[in-house]
């Protein structure tokens, strides 16, 4: 994501078409230091965390309806266990907000427990759903 940031301050994107016409209607190209890359890079990664984290929770309260099948629950579970883990995944390759993707570890976890059967499948679906809504809370707050 760094290196996809970083290519709108580079020559290739500058003398693009749409560099020149951005330039002609700035009066110059993108100027961004590292920092700044860093930055923006850091933003799309929470904003990317953030929709995973809305989306698990979705999967996770429809998993929790008692009006789905088995077939549609597990299906449910895969689909927020995918969005859990690609929050955390984006999260740990910048090392940003540790303590929201350890949530999010605990919530994946709780999750794998609840995709082995519906034995105490609907208390681990609630602490999931709880820590998820902890790793957004810090991800806004932090």
């Amino acid at each position: 994501l760094e290196a996809a940031v970083a290519f709108y301050d580079g020559a290739s994107f500058n003398n693009s078409p749409a560099g020149k016409a951005l330039a002609g209607a700035t009066g110059g190209g993108i100027e961004l230091d590292a920092t700044q890359i860093e930055a923006i890079a850091g933003f799309l990664r929470v904003l990317n965390a953030l929709e995973n984290i809305r989306a698990a929770v979705d999967a996770l309260q429809r998993a929790r309806s008692a009006r789905l099948t088995e077939a549609q629950c597990r299906a449910a579970l895969e689909a927020a266990l995918a969005d859990t883990r690609d929050a955390i995944r984006v999260l740990d390759e910048a090392g940003l907000h540790p303590a929201a993707s350890g949530a999010l570890q605990r919530a994946s976890r709780l999750i794998q427990r609840a995709q082995r059967g519906w034995y105490a499948r609907a208390p681990r679906l609630d602490e999931a759903i709880a820590l998820h809504r902890l790793a957004r809370a810090e991800l806004i707050e932090g």
